[in-house]
């Protein structure tokens, strides 16, 4: 079963841990939540994240990026009705979007002696380093759509609300709590193989049931890539209609 993106607490999944295995340990909430964030970055799947947009400030050629970003979705520049670079982002109305690309261009920053130099123009471009997002324009805002890892109202990891989930978070928790128990020599071989195997399985399983797209993303996927006139510019319209039919007209018939 696809997953549907609900989300429930991590404190069902700390509760099973200590039903299931009652280990002779003292488990740190604090552990298992790194734990269980660790996890969700490292598998990365897109359906267990969320869908946020942020407003970026830019100032000198950069801005700051999301804390909670995982990864960029799309990027745009955001301008008001008449070329403004400061619009009010409380009126979406009187915001334009303007898609960025990832930049090619080695000085696309243009700190460099001649402005004539290695320009191109009408070209908006961006790159990403040590947690800022740095622009060809020197201020302005951008708004950015990015994946983020879900959290509850007191901002700790959220779980997607499915078995195979919980249970992979389940056996990750117990299989880093046998691993500190190996160490110590408090656990034997043949035991943490058993726990180290469940915790393959069930991340498996898990990573590979949310791969599998429910009906809704299966026919958009079916009719983008059934089209017999490829959308070579989608970019620019933010890719909002690659899975709408193309409209195709008989000229001949209609003499």
């Amino acid at each position: 079963m696809p997953v549907t993106g609900k989300t429930i607490s991590y404190k069902r999944v700390i509760e099973n841990v200590y039903r299931n295995f009652r280990f002779n340990y003292d488990l740190d909430h604090m552990d298992a939540l790194e734990w269980i964030g660790s996890l969700m970055g490292l598998l990365g799947v897109p359906i267990t994240l969320e869908d946020k947009i942020a407003c970026i400030v830019i100032e000198d050629f950069k801005g700051k990026l999301p804390d909670d970003m995982h990864s960029i979705v799309q990027t745009a520049r955001m301008t008001g009705p008449n070329g403004d670079s400061n619009p009010d982002t409380s009126n979406p109305d009187k915001v334009n979007l303007t898609p960025m690309r990832w930049s090619t261009n080695k000085f696309h920053s243009k700190f460099h002696c001649a402005r004539t130099d290695f320009e191109c123009a009408g070209s908006i471009t961006y790159v990403t380093n040590q947690n800022f997002i740095k622009t060809n324009f020197e201020n302005g805002k951008v708004a950015m759509a990015y994946k983020a890892i879900p959290t509850d109202e007191d901002g700790f990891p959220a779980i997607p609300d499915n078995e195979s989930w919980i249970k992979a978070f389940e056996t990750e928790i117990a299989y880093r709590i046998a691993t500190i128990l190996f160490i110590q020599d408090n656990m034997r071989g043949d035991k943490f193989q058993w726990f180290e195997r469940e915790r393959d399985w069930y991340v498996a399983q898990a990573r590979n049931r949310s791969l599998i797209p429910d009906i809704p993303k299966m026919e958009s996927d079916k009719a983008d890539w059934v089209r017999y006139i490829p959308k070579v510019n989608s970019y620019n319209e933010f890719f909002a209609n690659m899975q709408m039919p193309e409209q195709r007209y008989n000229y001949n018939s209609a003499k």
